[in-house]
């Protein structure tokens, strides 16, 4: 009987089935067939994201998305999905009014933490509020005033006299005080210059936190892979196992040995690669000799040439 539900289920409810399964999941395995079984489905799995993500995988109906869990995350609060549903429910309109808020939403008299939130904002949780460069510079902002009752004139260039003197309710001779502080980080974050966004910085981070690579909508090149391992098999032939960000798959690609050994790549490298088809051999015996005898197949496959290791 079990059985027979769980085939019903599986068959008029996939997408709430799917997500079932991946909470009950045990294994790297299990997760695994449950995110190809998804794929199959046309069901996308995407990071954590504000408004969406709890402690375990959640569904999203009208989208057909599921949305990972911050459970699972090593060194994540457990009450961090709890308190950022919370602010959520308060329409903040942006990532200043989230980090004024992180300082008054408690759960058990608790406040999500500094590395907990660092997280979040690394993995591009709160991707809808700005880049990942531009989140980190109003964190910066806000952990340098949000708790001052007071700022003292002389720790302060005169371009930001400017902007605090309006902000503030009292000004002597040497110091502001009664400060608007959200307006005030407000007002320096839009004065600022725009910093472009650091994909490869935001890749190896969900690769650090995450286990896996989901960049959303940024506008990747095809020939962006990550790797995901390195490493020479028993004959010295260089194989690369690489996640294509575009297409969310991963794949193992022999790669030339010479320009591996001159070139060495590691986990977590963003490449830019080029890849050249060769005809596989297969072994149709020996010779006299003893010598192994090899044949063209027919078959092709893709080796990685060449690539280059992205930094920034």
């Amino acid at each position: 009987m079990i059985g027979y539900t769980c085939a019903m289920l599986r068959y008029y409810y996939p997408l709430e089935f799917i997500t079932a399964f991946l909470n009950n999941a045990r294994t790297d395995e299990d997760i695994a067939k449950g995110t190809k079984f998804a794929k199959e489905k046309g069901f996308t799995i995407k990071a954590p994201k504000f408004g969406h993500s709890q402690n375990i995988y959640v569904c999203d109906k009208e989208t057909k998305t599921i949305y990972k869990g911050l459970g699972s995350i090593k060194s994540m609060q457990n009450i961090a999905a709890d308190i950022m549903e919370r602010i959520y429910a308060q329409s903040p309109t942006n990532f200043v009014d989230i980090l004024f808020l992180c300082e008054d939403v408690r759960i058990d008299d608790k406040r999500i933490n500094s590395k907990s939130m660092d997280i979040l904002i690394d993995i591009g949780f709160f991707s809808e509020y700005g880049n990942l460069n531009t989140l980190k510079q109003a964190r910066h902002w806000y952990d340098k005033f949000a708790k001052r009752k007071t700022i003292k004139k002389q720790d302060c260039d005169d371009w930001l006299i400017d902007i605090i003197r309006p902000n503030a309710g009292k000004e002597t001779e040497k110091q502001f005080s009664d400060i608007n502080k959200p307006q005030l980080i407000k007002d320096i974050i839009s004065i600022l210059p725009k910093h472009k966004d650091n994909l490869q910085l935001l890749i190896k981070n969900q690769i650090e936190h995450l286990g896996y690579v989901d960049v959303g909508d940024y506008d990747v090149d095809m020939d962006i892979y990550v790797v995901q391992s390195a490493h020479k098999d028993k004959w010295g032939r260089a194989w690369l196992d690489l996640f294509h960000i575009k297409s969310n798959q991963s794949v193992s690609y022999k790669c030339d040995t010479k320009w591996f050994d001159k070139n060495p790549c590691i986990k977590g490298d963003v490449l830019k690669v080029a890849f050249r088809t060769k005809e596989k051999v297969k072994l149709v015996g020996e010779d006299d000799n003893g010598k192994k005898q090899w044949m063209k197949s027919g078959e092709f496959e893709n080796i990685v040439s060449v690539y280059k290791i992205i930094k920034e």
